[in-house]
């Protein structure tokens, strides 16, 4: 609840204008809004440090594939990189 008080003269005579204002609505969307912004990092942090391996695994695994002969591990190396 959000209260204002405000003199006002009215009349000749002061008085107080007091002006009553329910935020719940306000209040619930910021928490929301908190919320999601705290997921966005959450995930963009989880995201990155999933990525980086990644990219270490799929240039790893190019390199192994460049040299290997046999054709068993060029299937499985060939897995790993099209699955990734």
């Amino acid at each position: 609840m959000d209260v204002n008080f405000q003199p006002l003269t009215y009349q000749n005579r002061e008085c107080t204008l007091v002006t009553l204002r329910d935020i719940t609505e306000v209040t619930k969307f910021n928490k929301i809004s908190e919320k999601n912004k705290m997921l966005t990092l959450l995930t963009s942090s989880v995201t990155h440090e999933m990525i980086t391996p990644l990219r270490c695994i799929i240039l790893f695994t190019h390199n192994v594939l460049k040299k290997t002969k046999d054709p068993a591990d060029r299937k499985e190396l060939e897995l790993i990189l099209s699955t990734a």
